[in-house]
This record gives structure tokens, C-alpha cells and sequence, in this order.
């Protein structure tokens, strides 16, 4: 006479302390011959991770600020232009070689821009355009040295205020509309002067100056150039000496279908220039 075995288990759940969830995994054993023991049913239990158990720490590695990155980029590329310099004598004539001017990043064309003189370029091309994105700085473009007729320039280098004990930086404006103007300070004796560099017209370059409406024009703005608001302006004070009739103050309008920067004066001096 054959026995039917059955096999009843009944599995109580029991809570743990831990709230670490359990999966029961219950196994019948086939029973053999009847041996008078049935076999008892094995039990595996595996543990699973807790939703309350804390996740590997992740390593989060903080991007330079947009300024931080742009003062690496030009203490390393100046360093770089020192020891070029190093190799052309005629350096000898525009002092020290290792000087850099930079502008502040600018917010532009939904990320920033900059720009970034150097007292010396082996290339010839000694002003720098740079846009950041993913947390570095691209040349986007490289200038020559400005058109200044009648004056003889070196080609690949600038005679910039970082060359002195002064600080001077590249100040920004918008006098040619939404884009950004940058003004390159240069040193030089009586007035200040220096060139504007824009997008203005869709390319980055240097904005012509044009002096009573006659040629020939210059890319280097004398007169103590300076950005006040959304204008762009100069004056004469360049010597206690000048008589007061002769004390004006010039406002540059620029055009954008010529592409140039024209002037309305005003007689006397700013207060504070």
C-alpha cells in the first residue's frame, strides 16, 4: 500500500529589525521511497538592500569659476610669450615682454567671452578674442597690431600698462549696440589711448576711428578713451598747458553701415576724466 505524503508548511513571517527585506524562496524536496520521515522543505532567505541604506559617496570635482580659469590661461600663455621673446632682441625696445591685459568675462551668445592682450606674440597676433564653455577658455580669435598711421609699430608686440606698476585691465562697454566693446589700454606718454575691439559687425575685429569725416582713419583711439555707460568717449587733457578754449570733450557715435566710429564734440573738459 503506497502513502501519499503531504507536506504542509507553513511559513510565518517574522519582522526584522533592520527593515532589511527578505525574499523566501520555499523548495519542495521529492521524498524517496517511504522511509517513515518525510524530508522538510528547505528555506532560502536573501537579503536585499534597504531602501534606507546610505549609497556610495559619489566624487563631485568643482569647475573652475569662469574668471579663475580665464587668470590660469593667461598667467600660462603669457609665460609662454616671455620665453619667445626671450629669442628676438628687439624686445629689448618694448620692455618688459611678460605683460598681459585681460577683460573681465563677459556674458555673450549664451556663454562668455573675453579678451586678452600680451606684450608680445611670436605670431604676430598679440590680442586674443576667447569664449568659455565646459570650463575652459577657446580662441575664437587673434588680432595684429592695430592700424595707426604715421606711427611705426612692432608688429608682434603691444606697449601695454601691464609693462609698468600700473593696473590697468581692459574695460567693457556696449557703444556699438547689444554686443560687447572691449578697450585695450595702452601706455604712452601725455594721453591715454588704445583700441576698441567688437563683434559688432559679425566679426571680431578693430573699429576704425575717423576724425572729421575724412580719411585716413586709425584703429587706436587717443585722448584718454574710456566707456561711460553706453558711450564712448575722449577729450584733450593731456597737459595743464592746454588753454581752456581749446578744452574738448568728443562723444563717438558709432555706424553700422560704415562700420566706423564718428565724433560730436562738446567744448570743456569732464570733471573727472
Amino acid at each position: 500500500m503506497r502513502r501519499s505524503l503531504i507536506a504542509t508548511v507553513v511559513v510565518v513571517a517574522v519582522a526584522v529589525a533592520t527593515a532589511v527585506p527578505l525574499t523566501v524562496a520555499l523548495t519542495q524536496r521529492h521524498a524517496g521511497p517511504a522511509s517513515g520521515l518525510s524530508p522538510s522543505p528547505s528555506l532560502s532567505v536573501t537579503a536585499q538592500p534597504s531602501p534606507l541604506s546610505p549609497s556610495p559617496s559619489a566624487t563631485v570635482t568643482a569647475q573652475p569659476s569662469p574668471l579663475d580659469s580665464l587668470n590660469a590661461y593667461v598667467t600660462s600663455e603669457s609665460a609662454g610669450e616671455a620665453q619667445a621673446a626671450k629669442l628676438d632682441p628687439s624686445q629689448d625696445t618694448w620692455g618688459d615682454s611678460n605683460a598681459a591685459e585681460l577683460s573681465a568675462p563677459v556674458p555673450y551668445d549664451g556663454g562668455y567671452v573675453a579678451v586678452a592682450a600680451f606684450g608680445f606674440d611670436p605670431n604676430g597676433q598679440p590680442v586674443q578674442v576667447l569664449s568659455y564653455a565646459g570650463g575652459s577658455w577657446t580662441v575664437v580669435a587673434t588680432l595684429a597690431f592695430p592700424a595707426e598711421p604715421g606711427t611705426i609699430a612692432h608688429p608682434d608686440s603691444l606697449d601695454l600698462f601691464g609693462s609698468t606698476d600700473d593696473t590697468v585691465g581692459i574695460s567693457v562697454g556696449y557703444a556699438t549696440g547689444s554686443a560687447p566693446d572691449f578697450l585695450i589700454p595702452f601706455a604712452g606718454g601725455g594721453c591715454a589711448r588704445g583700441p576698441v575691439v567688437s563683434d559688432a559687425s559679425g566679426t571680431w575685429q578693430y573699429l576704425p576711428f575717423v576724425y572729421g569725416g575724412q580719411t585716413p582713419t586709425t584703429e587706436i583711439l587717443g585722448g584718454n578713451p574710456r566707456f561711460d555707460g553706453g558711450t564712448l568717449i575722449s577729450d584733450n587733457d593731456c597737459a595743464a598747458s592746454v588753454p581752456q578754449d581749446q578744452r574738448v570733450t568728443s562723444t563717438w557715435t558709432y555706424d553700422p553701415s560704415s562700420g566706423d566710429f564718428t565724433a560730436t564734440e562738446q567744448p570743456g573738459w569732464p570733471s573727472n576724466p
